[in-house]
């Protein structure tokens, strides 16, 4: 009897691949759903600050509003967009913005995964992968952050690398650069990783002194990144925004990251002791500092990779310890590098051959499992606790949040404008009450530097011709605004001194306006937030 053809053969192979194929991708997407799940929108509906404030203006995206122009913040245009995406995807609900975030890790832990695997063999590449995982669980700051977004572009950018190492072809090149655009627009100084490799590329050409291929390996990443940053300006361009892109997105941020060397040292003190809750940054810096004292001894193949972690964890320790801004997401940059050196830390590891004495094979396996537990035990117990206890929100509580949008719903229609005096953008968007003004929030009114009577101007104007219904004074739970009653007593203390915040005269017009036309009415929820009705 006949057996199988060989094209039914073949048939059943590509079967068996692709559904192998298909349940690797289901397991990614459900790893990446756990992961961010205690912390998700999804979960935690009430978002943080910055969350809020990204589906504010992404929620105003799709309602024909443009960013900068019609609302102000100063982070790059990205994040807006995606958070736009998601809304659009879920019909304005906030589960569309997470499963955005599920699907951009689910790409990250599969790219990283086959970077290590081809790089370190697939032992190594596991335990890489559960390094840097568990610990972006401690550091992502409950989510829709720029620096998760840029997490696959990061690791991309290091595949392409590892992948065209030893390659002349221009495009792998040109993809870098589009790539370093891709992080560029989502935060400028989150370009530490493609940055480093087009230095290690020009630096590796270099040497051959072989200049007209240099000048094109170099013409070929300026092409990828300038032709998406340049789509972007002729966008903004087109509708009279860009001004105000680069006033916000650079000037501001000029001002903003400007900190004493006191608030320097701070920062760097609060982000030494999260890194301490986790094995990965003290297992990364015993591999960088083997890396730089016995490079000879290492395997050429992997040179691209030692160069790599060489220069840019030096790099990206910078941008994140030196910002004077405490905010634990700063370190998430931090996670390609640490988890590459991770890779030749385990790969050393692995390798050590302890002498046939039972003692020291029993030590051996001791000091494995405490780093396996020292690399989990913390991501866990935060991971079980954010599940057991969503009723703890970033800045601030969720019965003080819920107690606001609760009274706003109540005595407001959704045709009129809320003001939130302070940073909670977030119960705008909750509650789907447009703020009256071009600053949803008012950093920038209070930021040295930056501040100017012509905003001042442009503030109060916004409020005489979009007057608010109500206005809520949050400033009790942000220690960065003074509270509109008390503008010219505001007085910094604390933790206030990793900013430099300071009212100017022209702001008391904003309380002169607010005492002529509005009358307190209410104060909310345990924190006591003032609230102040409009006179009829």
């Amino acid at each position: 009897m006949p057996g199988p053809s060989i094209s039914h053969t073949v048939f059943q192979e590509r079967s068996r691949t692709s559904l192998a194929a298909l349940a690797a991708t289901g397991f990614l997407v459900v790893l990446a759903a756990l992961l961010t799940f205690p912390d998700s929108l999804f979960h935690e509906p009430i978002p943080s600050r910055d969350s809020g404030l990204f589906l504010y203006i992404g929620d105003q995206i799709l309602d024909g509003k443009l960013p900068y122009r019609d609302i102000w913040d100063h982070k790059a245009p990205a994040i807006f967009y995606i958070n736009a995406l998601g809304l659009w995807i879920a019909g304005r609900a906030t589960w569309g913005v997470w499963l955005l975030e599920v699907i951009s890790l689910a790409v990250c832990i599969k790219t990283a995964y086959i970077l290590f695997k081809d790089a370190f063999g697939k032992t190594t590449a596991w335990f890489a992968s559960l390094s840097w995982t568990a610990y972006l669980i401690l550091i992502w700051g409950g989510g829709n952050y720029t620096e998760e977004f840029a997490l696959p572009l990061q690791f991309l950018s290091l595949l392409v690398f590892w992948k065209y190492r030893a390659s002349s072809q221009l495009f792998p090149r040109f993809i870098i650069g589009v790539l370093t655009a891709g992080l560029t627009l989502l935060r400028p100084n989150l370009i530490g990783v493609p940055v480093t490799i087009a230095a290690i590329m020009l630096a590796t050409t270099f040497p051959r002194r072989d200049w007209g291929y240099l000048a094109r390996e170099a013409l070929a990443m300026a092409l990828g990144c300038l032709s998406i940053l340049g789509v972007v300006a002729v966008y903004f361009a087109l509708r009279h925004s860009l001004a105000d892109l680069w006033d916000a997105a650079f000037v501001y941020n000029f001002a903003y990251s400007s900190a004493s060397m006191a608030c320097r040292a701070y920062t760097i003190s609060e982000q030494i002791n999260r890194l301490l809750l986790s094995a990965l940054p003290a297992i990364g810096l015993v591999a960088w500092f083997s890396l730089a004292l016995n490079r000879p001894r290492r395997t050429p193949a992997q040179a691209p990779l030692i160069g790599f972690c060489l220069v840019n964890l030096p790099l990206e320790v910078g941008l994140a310890f030196f910002s004077g801004r405490p905010y634990f997401h700063y370190l998430v940059p931090l996670l390609p590098v640490l988890a590459v050196l991770a890779a030749f830390f385990f790969t050393s590891f692995l390798k050590l051959r302890p002498p046939n004495a039972r003692v020291m094979k029993s030590i051996w396996r001791i000091a494995f499992v405490v780093i396996l537990l020292w690399l989990v035990f913390m991501p866990a117990g935060y991971w079980i606790n954010s599940l057991a206890h969503p009723d703890i929100v970033y800045d601030g509580t969720k019965a003080q949040k819920q107690a606001t949008i609760t009274y706003i719903e109540a005595t407001t229609t959704e045709h009129d404008t809320v003001l939130l005096w302070g940073a909670e953008v977030g119960i705008n968007f909750l509650t789907q009450r447009d703020s009256p003004s071009r600053y949803p929030y008012q950093y920038p009114l209070f930021t040295t530097g930056y501040q100017s009577a012509a905003q001042i101007d442009a503030f109060l104007a916004d409020l005489q011709a979009n007057a608010p219904l109500l206005i809520v004074d949050t400033s009790a739970s942000n220690p960065i605004m003074p509270s509109i009653e008390q503008i010219f007593v505001y007085d910094k203390t604390g933790w206030k001194c990793v900013g430099d915040y300071q009212s100017i005269p022209g702001m008391q017009r904003i309380t002169d306006y607010v005492a002529a036309n509005y009358r307190l009415v209410e104060r909310i929820g345990i924190e006591e937030w003032p609230v102040y009705r409009r006179n009829e």
